[in-house]
């Protein structure tokens, strides 16, 4: 193992007026005092989103010097709201790398193939195109059955069935940088009727948000306004009857989109600073609202998701269906069709700029364009064989 560098390579590296290694906790103080600090900033606080607590280290003399254990952890958390251009560059690329991964997916799914080995490839092609050697986050591959109905389904352990759905939320890293992508497409590349239908309505909900968001809009509007856009689609498609003010009023669209929008990412895929003692707080309760992981003000330089979607879980609608409130809005006979459907979820990475967004994840959204590409992927790869699976030794 190489020699940990002197202080002073830390100091010329990164613009620091001084540097002390940890191990000498006592030189720490000396450092401060012999150049005149009057207050000791020490990072403590906690995650809102993970609740995961900072505890702040302890020195044994203190004599003199004032010491916040608040400031750093707010100013920390507030820069990294905001993106600097070098860091933006950074997003840009991870995001690109995990459109190119997703993409090349696609273009490889068949019928047959396991959802590990989507994982597998997204894995691989990631690292190819200049990835980190982990993603960003445990691959969500929903391919088989109703699976994309479970908003954080991890096994990756069922075989896709020709006619189902894919859904697959996948993020690249690039120098501690992260993307969060999720793709949803028809495993035979051909969108049925239905399938189609809830695509486009997500679709709709989503690229009315796009359209929405720039700086002095939130985080809540934005929700809202998705929600509102996902019931006026269900709507044309008979699964909700009614008017919509009504239904938003009652929040039927947090049984079909039971979480927030999206959230802040950078440095984290679920990044810092949803909920501080500067942003609004929480919603207190409804499906989805009470979920948003932030309800900030958008500023120019914030990188955020948008990630609508729309699920058909049995528990959700037989919750709704039982409630005469949310009942006299519901087609019984067309929404019980839909179960075992799963869901669909287009999720983008976006940054906020002065006028609008800047969109980084730049995948084919088109349900043509999906048909087309992955159909003109067939027929390149009309000598591929789906990988061979190893049969499962029996339980002990």
């Amino acid at each position: 193992m190489k020699p940990t560098p002197p202080a002073e390579h830390f100091i010329e590296h990164h613009g620091l007026q001084g540097c002390v290694f940890w191990k000498n906790k006592g030189d720490v103080i000396k450092f401060l005092k012999e150049n005149g600090a009057q207050k000791l900033l020490l990072l403590q606080g906690m995650n809102e989103d993970s609740k995961i607590k900072i505890q702040h280290p302890t020195f044994a003399d203190l004599k003199g010097l004032m010491v916040d254990t608040e400031a750093l952890h707010l100013s920390m958390c507030e820069l990294r709201v905001r993106k600097t251009q070098e860091e933006i560059r950074l997003m840009r690329h991870v995001s690109t790398i995990s459109t190119k991964a997703h993409v090349a997916v696609m273009k490889q799914c068949l019928p047959g193939m396991m959802e590990y080995q989507l994982e597998a490839l997204f894995k691989y092609y990631c690292m190819f195109y200049g990835g980190d050697r982990f993603l960003a986050y445990s691959a969500i591959c929903a391919c088989a059955e109703d699976n994309s109905a479970t908003l954080h389904y991890h096994q990756n352990s069922d075989r896709l069935v020709d006619g189902g759905l894919c859904l697959l939320d996948m993020g690249c890293e690039y120098f501690g940088y992260v993307s969060d992508i999720t793709n949803t497409f028809p495993v035979n590349g051909k969108f049925t009727d239905k399938q189609r239908g809830i695509y486009l309505a997500v679709k709709a909900a989503n690229e009315a948000v796009q359209q929405a968001a720039k700086p002095g809009v939130t985080y809540l509007e934005m929700h809202i306004l998705a929600n509102r856009v996902l019931l006026e689609e269900l709507v044309k498609l008979d699964i909700v009857r009614g008017n919509v003010d009504e239904m938003m009023e009652v929040n039927l669209a947090g049984y079909f989109q039971p979480h927030g929008l999206g959230h802040m990412i950078g440095y984290d895929v679920h990044d810092v600073g949803g909920y501080t003692k500067v942003t609004p707080s929480r919603p207190p309760k409804g499906y989805g609202l009470k979920n948003l992981r932030t309800a900030r003000c958008l500023e120019p330089g914030m990188c955020i998701t948008i990630e609508p979607g729309c699920y058909f879980v049995d528990a959700l609608l037989d919750e709704a269906l039982d409630n005469p409130d949310l009942y006299k809005f519901l087609n019984p006979e067309v929404l019980n069709s839909y179960r075992g459907f799963g869901g669909v979820r287009i999720e983008d990475c976006v940054l906020i700029t002065e006028t609008g967004v800047e969109l980084l994840s730049k995948l084919p959204r088109e349900p043509e364009q999906i048909e087309l590409m992955m159909a003109e992927a067939a027929q390149l790869n009309g000598n591929f064989v789906t990988p061979s699976v190893m049969e499962e030794p029996k339980a002990l």
